[in-house]
């Protein structure tokens, strides 16, 4: 190390300062050993020191000491950027964070006040000691103004809060910049003391910052080494993106913010598990002063704030997050400095390296993530807008998924149509499962009207291009007839459903619904294969989900995808006019029937309140896990749960080679778990349905082991064997699945009567 200049104690009170220059204190060991009050003119004890009225605005000048070495109240230089983090005086806990007996606080929120509001000539000069090497020796640091380039007001003073058991700390963090100043003269000291600061003896970078606000800050500035009582060591913040889970339940976000906080969960017990040890490991590395962004998911942001308080968990019952069948309970506190109700989102075409993340994580099955101080600077402009060509414009209102459902239901019976709750909620959480849906039934019970009024209850129609209905004609016999195809001239001529993944491409944000109505007048597996084969090709790409190109650029001009905000519903009847489906086409589609008739019910003729549409965001659509990998981790007993009921069934189905695979039990898990997270039916419900819908739908034949196999199922839905009676609606009524077992009697009923049975024919 370059040794510093030291002035000697008896030399204090007519010294200059100057740059990492020692001055000594006192050998007899009392207070008037204090350099500092002969050195200034100020007091001898404590971190803040001011000189004049204690209030930040009529005070004459101000020192700011620390011994750098505090764990709680971490006080900084960065040397890099000539920034000083410093920390106020409160210390005691249940104390209003102004009442201090220096007022130091005071002062720095009335000097933080007075920089908003661009009246740099009410505040104080602010003068950084540090604590020297030995006994009361003291070092100068700089001369420093509040705040710093590049940051906003909401950023260079915040509240930091400790909890203690006597009670809660509020205490300040102070963001200071050291002006390029090496040498200050004792005549601008005697100036200050005198009120008159605005002298030729002022330093020049001080008054031109007083005059525009130009930070001329000193960098590079030397550290003292690591024997010394203090170092400036490597203590700059890191900067960390933390998903809120805003596009999978709101309510966590609106409830962190609110209560200061970023929270996450993860199943209690668990926490030493290899599957969630990498998120507690993350979270446990977030230090107070570093930043938080709040991620919504799908390349949104909500905000950003400093880290007040390490991981904890919140053991107060009336601060838990009851959100996705959880509490929320570990958590790190933050102080939002930017807090949105609605997700900016980012619309470039380079996310990953925008952001500055570190490392190649995959972001769909993470929590936390760490960037780059360029990265965050980047997401805080972005929220900031000062990148509009890399931000989608549009807002949506903040809405839960339950508040969504509750819509739809209500908007869809405000049209004259009677479907029950449930089927509403079955209907949604199939679409957020899969993104291809059959509607069967009988003719006649609203299956296109259904889709219609969902999709324009939620702002798609045929007049803004987000709901399309294309009827199937029977003679389409391969994709051309939907996708397009090439002219004699050579021309790409693309087909309806073509337009629509263009127009959805260009608005990632909506989603966009397209019905195919009666789409079994044509065998399906001839005009839809290639879209249904792109649809299993779906797969993460820098936190984004991709399919394989649908159709290649030789024949369309550029290569097309499929784009994940586009939803394709079907309905379908069975008759002699129609074919039926190969497991193929069902195992790939979510199957919901529609036979329910209530012509009594005109009870919404009485209804004349009138529903609106409202706009929301395709999150809320869009399925958040693609392979059971994505949802595992922190829900590890609730996937054990699901696999071992669907293994139960499997065994059941295996005789008859007629059991499923992998995709089923990863969306009949998606779907359960959905269910979960919003509450939105009971569980056995909502089991019922997909045994109703992915499993059922499969199967038919004619032999006894159908019939074996159909009897075992009927008693894993009842847990009763079935024998031949007149009557089965108390069996029924009391089963664990009555939906399914109601269809499985029709089914028994078939085979028996004609020899032959399959969900299909009624």
């Amino acid at each position: 190390m370059t040794r510093t200049d030291i002035i000697a104690f008896n030399e204090l009170s007519e010294a200059d300062l100057k740059i990492d220059t020692t001055y000594e204190g006192g050998t007899k060991g009392n207070t008037g050993d204090d350099p500092l009050s002969k050195l200034m003119g100020c007091g001898n004890q404590g971190g803040f020191r001011s000189v004049g009225t204690r209030n930040g605005i009529d005070t004459k000048l101000c020192i700011l000491y620390s011994d750098l070495s505090h764990e709680e109240w971490p006080d900084r230089i960065d040397t890099e950027t000539g920034r000083f983090y410093f920390y106020g005086d409160n210390r005691v806990p249940g104390r209003d964070i102004h009442k201090t007996a220096q007022k130091g606080n005071l002062i720095l929120h009335n000097s933080y006040e007075e920089l908003a509001k661009g009246n740099r000539k009410n505040i104080p000069p602010f003068f950084v000691f540090v604590k020297g090497k030995k006994g009361r020796d003291v070092v100068f640091r700089g001369l420093a103004v509040p705040g710093a380039p590049d940051l906003h007001n909401s950023e260079i003073l915040t509240v930091i809060t400790h909890e203690k058991e006597e009670g809660e700390i509020k205490n300040y963090q102070a963001i200071f910049t050291i002006l390029d100043i090496q040498y200050i003269s004792r005549l601008w000291i005697e100036d200050l003391h005198n009120g008159t600061p605005f002298t030729k003896n002022a330093p020049k970078p001080w008054i031109e910052w007083i005059n525009s606000g130009k930070y001329q800050a000193l960098k590079g500035i030397k550290s003292i080494d690591s024997h010394s009582a203090y170092t400036v060591g490597n203590l700059n913040p890191k900067y960390w993106l933390f998903n809120v889970y805003y596009a999978s339940e709101p309510k966590v976000w609106k409830s962190s913010k609110h209560m200061d906080v970023a929270a996450m969960q993860y199943e209690y017990g668990r926490e030493h598990t290899s599957s969630v040890t990498k998120h507690i490991n993350l979270i446990k590395k977030i230090s107070v002063g570093d930043y938080i962004v709040a991620y919504s998911g799908n390349k949104g942001f909500l905000g950003y704030g400093k880290v007040t308080k390490q991981f904890y968990e919140e053991n107060d019952p009336s601060k838990f997050i009851h959100a996705t069948g959880a509490h929320w309970k570990q958590r790190v506190g933050v102080n939002w400095q930017q807090a949105l109700d609605i997700p900016i989102m980012y619309k470039g075409p380079n996310f990953m390296k925008d952001i500055g993340l570190k490392g190649s994580p995959v972001m769909s099955s993470s929590t936390i993530f760490e960037i780059t101080s360029t990265g965050f600077t980047f997401i805080r402009k972005l929220l900031n807008e000062i990148y509009p060509n890399k931000v989608i414009e549009k807002q949506y209102p903040l809405v839960t998924p339950n508040e969504v459902v509750n819509h739809i239901f209500s908007y869809i019976k405000s049209k004259g149509f009677t479907y029950s709750k449930e089927e509403i909620n079955n209907l949604f959480l199939a679409i957020k499962t899969k993104p291809f849906i059959i509607l069967s039934g009988i003719s006649g019970t609203g299956k296109t009207k259904i889709v219609q009024w969902l999709a324009e209850s939620v702002g798609a129609t045929e007049e803004n291009g987000q709901f399309t209905l294309i009827p199937i004609r029977p003679d389409w016999n391969d994709g051309s007839d939907l996708l397009g195809y090439v002219d004699i001239k050579g021309e790409f001529r693309p087909g309806p459903l073509t337009k629509v993944i263009e127009n959805a491409e260009k608005n990632p944000e909506k989603p966009y619904f397209v019905l195919l109505d009666e789409m079994n007048l044509a065998r399906v597996e001839h005009y839809f294969s290639d879209i249904l084969s792109v649809m299993e090709s779906r797969k993460w790409k820098d936190g984004k989900m991709i399919t394989t190109i649908l159709i290649p650029e030789q024949t369309a001009g550029r290569d097309t995808r499929l784009p994940t905000n586009l939803y394709i519903l079907g309905t379908v009847n069975m008759d002699e006019t129609t074919h039926p489906f190969s497991k193929k086409v069902l195992d790939r589609a979510m199957t919901i029937e529609f036979n329910r008739v209530e012509l009594a019910n005109l009870s919404f003729l009485d209804d004349s309140h009138v529903i609106e549409p409202i706009e929301v965001p395709n999150s809320l659509f869009q399925s958040n896990y693609l392979h059971l990998k994505d949802l595992y981790v922190g829900n590890e007993d609730f996937v054990k749960e699901i696999t071992y009921e669907l293994e139960s069934i499997n065994k059941i189905l295996q005789p008859t080679l007629t059991h499923f695979g992998y995709r089923i039990r990863d969306e009949i898990t998606f779907y359960l778990y959905y269910n979960k997270a919003q509450n939105l039916m009971d569980h056995d419900y909502a089991f019922d349905n997909c045994i109703l819908q992915k499993i059922l739908p499969r199967l038919n034949g004619s032999d006894q082991r159908t019939n074996k196999m159909l009897s075992d199922l009927y008693l894993y839905c009842t847990g009763r064997v079935y024998t031949y009676q007149d009557d089965y609606q108390l069996e029924i009524k009391e089963a664990k699945y009555p939906k399914s077992a109601e269809k499985i009697l029709e089914m028994i009923r078939r085979l028996q009567e004609d020899g032959f049975t399959s969900f299909w024919i009624s």
